[in-house]
Order: structure tokens, then sequence, then C-alpha cells
């Protein structure tokens, strides 16, 4: 299973303010709102909004039953994460379940920058490769998916005010709060809302004609032909970009993909790896090959 599993939830940044000279102090936050204001640089620093991507109301079960309704989607993020390497089911479960309500909180914030929050958590490896293992894995199937849109449509809309997301815009950061503005939108349903969310899941869940394609797609013979393919594409990228260390990363390429064993017990898993580690190489190899060009451009004006 992926030795990276994990969830970043510490604050995002969201708005970069340019500063003056580096012996600048470091600025301080606006103390109206209550911003947080970090220095990232000599001439730069970011200021967040408190609560950004923030938990609600800690989880820690493992079935869908056990979830409450002021459990936000990152504390159950949180748990799926804690939960992938050991039980990647319930944890996907989890997950899903969070997606749902995410979706849901997409259609109730007011703020259009502040829908991305999801987007972002999405991009962060463990919950990108819990979400590949999901849509890659035998171990997962059409009635898993019809069994989480049931439970969402008994368990109804949930209760939690969307802070986790709000806080991630930038109507946080320049918004008067003190004028009523609580972030949602005016007049929203929240039971016409979770209606459409859970209708669209169950559109995918019903689609005899998805399941029968991710059955083929999914097959060991199919993700081992997928990895050939990538590596193939990864290694064209060396040639391309780091052509110094493009025959030591095509090596390192070989060795990660040949660990991808189709006859495994969740092939999914190794697919997982050996995708990252292909990523990893192909880093590494650029970063080596961009040191070692500004190390020789270098060479001619030593000693001068």
């Amino acid at each position: 299973m992926p030795t990276t599993l994990f969830l970043r939830l510490a604050s995002v940044a969201l708005l970069t303010v340019g500063l003056g000279a580096q012996s600048d102090p470091a600025p301080t936050a606006p103390t109206d709102k209550g911003l947080i204001v970090t220095r990232t640089g000599p001439r730069s620093y970011n200021i967040d909004a408190p609560g950004n991507l923030g938990p609600n109301k800690p989880f820690a079960g493992r079935a869908l039953q056990e979830i409450d309704p002021q459990n936000n989607p990152i504390d159950l993020l949180t748990q799926a994460m804690s939960l992938a390497k050991e039980d990647p089911k319930a944890a996907h479960n989890l997950f899903m379940a969070a997606s749902l309500r995410a979706a849901f909180d997409m259609e109730r914030v007011d703020d259009a920058t502040a829908r991305g929050a999801w987007a972002y958590l999405m991009s962060q490896p463990g919950p990108a490769q819990l979400k590949l293992w999901g849509s890659l894995t035998r171990k997962l199937g059409q009635a898993d998916l019809q069994a989480v849109v049931a439970w969402a449509r008994s368990s109804g809309p949930p209760t939690y005010h969307p802070g986790w997301m709000i806080q991630h815009g930038m109507r946080a950061i320049n918004g008067d709060r003190a004028k009523g503005d609580n972030g949602l939108k005016s007049g929203f349903d929240p039971v016409a809302a979770w209606t459409k969310v859970c209708d669209q899941a169950a559109r995918t869940a019903e689609d005899a004609s998805y399941w029968a394609t991710r059955d083929k797609q999914t097959s060991p013979e199919s993700l081992l032909a997928l990895l050939q393919f990538l590596e193939n594409g990864a290694g064209q990228n060396l040639d391309k970009r780091a052509p110094s260390k493009a025959a030591d990363g095509r090596q390192k390429m070989r060795a990660a993909c040949a660990k991808f064993d189709p006859r495994a017990e969740d092939p999914a898993w190794d697919f997982i790896e050996a995708k990252a580690a292909l990523h990893r190489i192909f880093e590494e190899c650029l970063a080596a090959h961009l040191k070692q060009r500004d190390e020789e451009a270098a060479k001619p004006n030593a000693g001068k």
C-alpha cells in the first residue's frame, strides 16, 4: 500500500501580497478581521482566514451509519486517511460521504472562490490516491456506491455550517461579516440541494454501462498496460527535459514498475505506488539535471 497516504490540513494561503525590502519587518494581521498573516519570503506574505479547511466535530467511526449530521467533510476525510492502509474499503466509504457533503456545500456557499476548497484537498497526495484506488480496485463495485447513495438519502442533509469552505474563499479575506453575511446563498433550500447531490451520485451508481466499462479497465492486464504506457511517457519526458539524467531515470522507472504484481490481492495499490514512483523519479532527475546545468554554466565565470 502507498506510504504517502496523508492529508495536509494546514492553513492554505489565500492571498499573496508583495512587500518592500528584505529588511522590512514581518507584517501583522489586521486585527479587525482576525486574519492570519504569515511571511513566506523576503518580499511576500500570505493572508489566511481562521477555520479554512477546519474540522467541525471529531469523527472516529468506520461505518456510514455512525456519521453525525454535524460532521463536515474534513472530519470524514481525516478519518478516511487514518483508515486508508488498514481498511481501505471503509476509508473509501467515508471519502464518498465526505465528497457528497462537499458537493452539498458547493451548492450552498455563495462565494465562488471558496468552492475550490474540495478540489484543493483532492490535489493532495493522500486523498488523490484514495480516490484513485476507488476507481481502480475490484474490491469496490456497483453495490458499494449504491449503499452510499442509499445512506445519503436516508440520512438527509447535514446540519453543520460550512465554515471549512467559506473560510477558503476571498470573501473571508475581503468581506465584511459585521454586515450579517453568513456566507450562504440567499433562500437556500437544503432538502432540494441534498436531493440534487444524491441524484447525481445515483446516476453513476445505477449506470450499468459505466460499471461494465470499469470492470474491463480495472483488470490486472489493463492496469499493467496502463502502467507501461505511463512509464513510456515518463521516459520520453525525461529524454526531453532532463537528458543528462534520462538513462539513470529510465532504469529506476523500470525497477519501480517491475514491482507491480498483477497477481496481487489488490493490484490497484501496486499500480498507485508505481505511478507515484514514476512522478517522484522524474522530479528528482529533473532537479538533478537543472542543478548540473547551472553548475556547468557557472564554471566559465569562476575565478573572475
